[in-house]
């Protein structure tokens, strides 16, 4: 038996309705905030395995606090703090 003609052509993409997903911003935050703690995951085994515990986190939230200025040392959690920040925005 024959088939029709139309069963065999593919359908065209503007005759099927599009869905959009409302969960789609809520996914992409997830995921954004996962990928953020895998990295800082990542980072602290890293530095835990090289018996530097937070040196990276240190390091660079120092780097980020003192672009403009020039001082005496911030203590640790100060500097951990600020790359938690700017690594989860």
């Amino acid at each position: 038996m024959a088939t029709p003609q139309s069963s065999l052509l593919p359908s065209h993409p503007a005759a099927t309705p599009v869905r959009r997903s409302l969960r789609s911003p809520h996914e992409g935050l997830r995921a954004g905030l996962v990928g953020a703690a895998v990295v800082w995951l990542w980072l602290f085994v890293d530095d835990r395995l090289s018996h530097a515990t937070l040196r990276t986190p240190v390091l660079l939230g120092r780097a980020l606090l003192s672009i403009d200025r020039f001082g005496p040392a911030m203590p640790p959690w100060e500097a951990v703090f600020a790359f938690t920040v700017v690594h989860y925005a």
